[in-house]
């Protein structure tokens, strides 16, 4: 059975390619190639987690994570309605501290990424190699033709539904609750994909990380557990506000009238505010300091989208499940429906969302206040 299923992946994945390639230009074949090799590396090396639950020379830490993912993902079936298929149950062993590296490109003056466009999965803001060095040097590419580059390592990724995800072993480098929060988030992918709309796509996906876990460490009564995951997350919501605010100093330059070389000191500043305002944040919060190797290092466009894609519209997402009051179910039907809009209606919905999320952390925080 488990050689039948690896012939059937591999003749997906072989019908995917030869479609790949022949609507593709001669430059993208290369592309298209590293991505099927690296694919297929991981099909190949897939081992049954039961298996190796059981097997008496697995390591005990990893029994145990295994485990751990296996109960995760079982309550992400039966109380999250996320469709989890055959995904997650093979783990594959790397020999390399991520499974991608994921590239970000952006115009000098828009904080709009590049998009990449391909047959199946449509159009997204990042374009993933599984080297390191040809991600860097089509970065390199990108640099000389004028666009501002970011190359990330990538610790999981999602096929949405194309392949059965195994799970990897840059997973483990996680916590046991960052480890069960990073398998909701992928497979909130394999619920909802908006073709071009990458912000959409990882925002979601976010606030469905974020609202599963929280039932999650209920349901097995680890509180303690939860509230070091919720103030790692809290600091990491302080960080990201200032990136977003950055984000939108920096539109308000980028769309001024204003000389290029004017525009580009203005950025520049941005970037200076940033850092400055981030400082004085770290010193009265030390949980924060973590991110200072991020704000004091090479800063452009491209990896601040990063950030914007992952959290822009975390906030409206998580009012849309408030309102159907955390019925997971009647949630992603109605992100299906906001996906569905026409983008700048989408857009709109979102921003209204996100305005009432605020409108009632407010609300909330002058109650508490009052008390």
């Amino acid at each position: 059975m488990k050689l039948t299923n690896i012939l059937i992946k591999n003749s997906l994945l072989a019908s995917i390619t030869l479609l790949l390639i022949l609507t593709a230009g001669c430059s993208e074949i290369l592309y298209y190639g590293q991505a099927t090799k690296g694919q297929l590396s991981l099909l190949l090396a897939q081992d049954d987690i039961r298996d190796l639950i059981e097997d008496e020379n697995t390591p005990p830490d990893l029994r145990h994570r295994l485990s751990y993912l296996l109960q995760a993902r079982q309550f992400a079936e039966e109380q999250l309605s996320l469709p989890t298929g055959d995904a997650y149950l093979d783990y594959v062993s790397l020999d390399r501290d991520y499974v991608l590296w994921n590239i970000t490109a952006a115009e000098e003056f828009s904080l709009s990424g590049h998009q990449w466009c391909y047959p199946v999965v449509g159009c997204q803001s990042y374009r993933g190699y599984f080297s390191e060095k040809a991600a860097k040097d089509f970065a390199r590419s990108l640099h000389s033709s004028g666009l501002e580059t970011w190359v990330s390592g990538i610790d999981a990724y999602s096929t949405l539904g194309w392949f059965d995800d195994p799970v990897l072993s840059t997973f483990l480098k996680r916590d046991d609750t960052a480890l069960a929060a990073l398998l909701f988030h992928e497979l909130a992918h394999r619920v909802l994909y908006i073709d071009g709309d990458t912000a959409f796509n990882e925002s979601f996906a976010t606030a469905v990380e974020q609202a599963s876990v929280k039932l999650w460490m209920q349901a097995r009564g680890t509180p303690d557990n939860y509230a070091r995951y919720q103030e790692n997350k809290n600091a990491y919501r302080v960080f990201v506000t200032m990136i977003l605010a950055t984000n939108q100093d920096l539109k308000k330059i980028y769309q001024s009238d204003l000389p290029v070389e004017e525009k580009r000191q203005q950025k520049q500043n941005a970037f200076a505010d940033m850092r400055e305002k981030f400082a004085q944040a770290c010193t009265t919060d030390p949980t924060l300091c973590r991110f200072q190797g991020w704000v004091n290092g090479e800063m452009n466009n491209a990896k601040l989208i990063t950030v914007a894609n992952y959290h822009q519209h975390v906030d409206a997402f998580m009012r849309l499940l408030t309102m159907h009051a955390d019925d997971f179910s009647a949630f992603f039907k109605e992100a299906a429906r906001l996906g569905e809009l026409p983008e700048a209606q989408r857009q709109l919905a979102l921003m209204q969302l996100s305005d009432e999320a605020s409108s009632d952390e407010a609300s909330s925080d002058k109650s508490s206040n009052d008390k």
